[in-house]
């Protein structure tokens, strides 16, 4: 799940905050698909327009607009999305891996269910239900929580906000307004203040770069 969603999806397709091998991703790619956060090209677009317009009227998932429970749980306001241009994924619309699992996303998802569930069902249950929901936790933190209560390292021109609880849960996520601060950065704790460790950020550093 860290791999797929808070490195592949988030830090490096939607921010390319680094660069990295051909296997390496095509391996994010995959898993990020199994995150079931919606394809890469989709999230991304929608990931990408939520930084141009953050806490303003105009973000798709703002918890000002649709409150903190809705917004938690991935609400999108789609009238908003009509407004998001294909010239945001201009660069990954080149990109095999990302167009293939757009193409092929849930036939993806479905193959690996089966594959698991040959094995043993309870896999699916281990390697795919509790992961993703996970992935959910963390994403939800990042829509909600890291817009709401919290302390800032920097006056950023939206309401982002860190939380040293939220980021020991999340394994680095918490560290939000760190990241509207800086969000072509792949380590999140750049600031090296206590409690501000990013475990992403390190794997990125250790196996990725």
């Amino acid at each position: 799940s860290k791999v797929g969603h808070s490195i592949g999806q988030h830090r490096y397709f939607s921010h390319r905050s680094f660069k990295t091998g051909v296997k390496r991703e095509w391996l994010m790619a995959f898993f990020a698909t199994l995150g079931t956060t919606s394809t890469t090209l989709n999230y991304s677009g929608l990931h990408r327009y939520h930084h141009a317009h953050s806490d303003t009227p105009l973000d798709p998932h703002s918890p000002k607009q649709l409150g903190a429970i809705r917004s938690f749980f991935s609400f999108i306001d789609r009238e908003k999305t009509k407004a998001i241009q294909p010239r945001l994924i201009k660069d990954l619309l080149s990109n095999e891996a990302v167009v293939f699992f757009h193409s092929w996303y849930w036939p993806t998802i479905a193959l690996y269910c089966l594959f698991l569930t040959l094995v043993d069902p309870l896999l699916v249950l281990f390697c795919y239900v509790i992961p993703c929901g996970y992935v959910q936790f963390v994403a939800g933190t990042q829509l909600s929580l890291g817009h709401l209560g919290g302390y800032r390292n920097f006056d950023t021109k939206d309401d982002s906000v860190n939380s040293r609880l939220l980021n020991f849960l999340t394994l680095g996520e918490g560290l939000h307004n760190n990241h509207h601060a800086k969000p072509g950065a792949y380590d999140f704790g750049f600031t090296r203040k206590f409690g501000e460790w990013d475990f992403c950020g390190w794997l990125v550093k250790r196996f990725f770069v």
